[in-house]
């Protein structure tokens, strides 16, 4: 009740709230019958219970917004919660004019194996490939309106990562992955609009033909791979980003060890004008701030002397 209180004070007014009833043996059922009497932005689904990945992938195939939000049943939100994620993005495109903006977003894969289970979803693309195919589907619907959104307010591109598919084999990756990242980016990438995609596979150097029909606008890549060794396969008409090792080197190590080992990253690919160097994938968040400040600077002189 006290969720439901929270969801139906908040500041923001154009929005729906889907509950799903996961065979719950308590009282919750009364409770939301009760409030759908008085307030008719509520509906309510049943369905034996099958745990929290089924009870969500019902609410996504419900959903007819462009935002979801998942909201556990002991959450309270506070009041402005809705109305502060919706407006971060246009708020962040005001107030920085000099540097792209991208949002982000996981592939379709990686967003299947969340609604699946990331165990259930690799074992069913040999037991039951039609079935992964339909939540495939549906979640690249769903992606393609939520980046449709990103882009509607104001945002010059996003960056999907795709962790998932980096765990599949390069055939499995092309039928289950690289297919519908290719439908998303089709319907959303424009010139003013770019799709950068992320992959931090050690398979990836097996892949050039996948990322090639992609038609991404820029493809960044982990530290599993020999950044220089793909920069010699893609096209040089593509940006390719990475590969620092975003813990053990960035996180972990010292700002003299990540200056010596950015600048060897930097002078190995020198003679590649499509290269931006950056970590190989998310920065732990308590990643000393001198770290990042040592890897930002070396870039910055590098970049002023060889300009």
């Amino acid at each position: 009740e006290r969720c439901l209180l929270s969801l139906l004070n908040q500041c923001f007014t154009n929005y729906e709230i889907i509950c799903i009833d996961d065979g719950s043996t308590d009282k919750s059922a009364q409770i939301i019958k009760d409030f759908i009497l008085r307030y008719p932005i509520i509906r309510y689904y049943y369905q034996p219970n099958k745990g929290v990945s089924a009870a969500r992938n019902l609410g996504l195939s419900k959903a007819s917004g462009v935002y979801v939000l998942f909201v556990d049943s002991d959450d309270i939100l506070k009041k402005n919660a809705i109305k502060a994620l919706y407006n971060k993005v246009k708020k962040t495109k005001a107030e920085i004019k000099d540097i792209p903006i991208l949002g982000g977003c996981i592939g379709p894969f990686s967003l299947a194996g969340r609604l699946m289970d990331v165990s259930e979803a690799m074992i069913n693309c040999y037991e039951e490939p039609e079935m992964v195919h339909i939540v495939l589907k549906k979640a690249t619907k769903f992606l393609i309106d939520y980046i449709s959104a990103y882009k509607e307010a104001g945002a010059d591109g996003i960056l999907m990562a795709e962790p998932l598919a980096g765990v599949l084999s390069p055939v499995l990756a092309t039928e289950f992955s690289s297919t519908y990242v290719k439908k998303i980016v089709t319907a959303v990438q424009d010139e003013n609009f770019m799709v950068v995609y992320h992959n931090c596979g050690n398979n990836t150097l097996k892949m050039i033909d996948d990322f090639k029909e992609i038609k991404a606008r820029a493809y960044h890549f982990g530290n599993a791979i020999n950044i220089k060794k793909m920069l010699e396969l893609m096209p040089k008409d593509c940006l390719v980003m990475g590969n620092i090792d975003p813990v053990e080197i960035i996180s972990n190590g010292t700002p003299e060890t990540i200056k010596e080992i950015t600048l060897n990253l930097l002078k190995e690919c020198k003679d590649y004008r499509n290269f931006i160097i950056s970590s190989g994938c998310d920065i732990p968040p308590l990643a000393p701030w001198k770290n990042i400040k040592a890897f930002m600077e070396v870039c910055e002189n590098y970049y002023e002397n060889d300009s």
